[in-house]
């Protein structure tokens, strides 16, 4: 997983990249890579070529910069749009708690009542937190 730096005056709106085959536990060879660009109206309002291209030109330099090795040929590529990724986060939103009616079942996510809005910093935190009540519980 690698922060980008996005760079709104140049069209380079990734914000994470993902080593999906590394995560996966797939060759290395395999090379798949997750770009996860958040309120992504600005790029699907380009054609899918010129928005890819500004995503590849954003990763390769961000890459070169941080002494990663550089990108093989693109073989292929998809997108995904998740119009819901996230909960409407709207004053007085009533978001559950980690623990449950059952002491051995914890809720865990970014939904979860963190104090964060809905980051991958929420994600975690939710997950450290319904660990504890679990290693609480007994």
């Amino acid at each position: 997983m690698m922060m980008l730096r996005e760079d709104t005056t140049r069209s380079h709106d990734g914000q994470w990249v993902f080593d999906r085959g590394t995560l996966l536990g797939l060759e290395p060879a395999h090379g798949e890579l997750a770009i996860v660009v958040s309120c992504a109206d600005s790029a699907l309002q380009r054609p899918r070529q010129a928005a890819e291209d500004l995503l590849l030109e954003q990763l390769r330099e961000q890459l070169t910069a941080g002494r990663h090795a550089p990108l093989p040929k693109i073989a292929a590529s998809a997108w995904i749009v998740e119009k819901r990724a996230t909960f409407l986060a709207r004053p007085g939103l009533a978001r559950p708690p980690n623990t449950t009616g059952s002491p051995k079942l914890m809720l865990a996510g970014d939904w979860t009542d963190t104090g964060y809005p809905a980051t991958l910093e929420g994600a975690v935190r939710s997950g450290k937190l319904a660990a504890q009540a679990l290693i609480a519980s007994g």
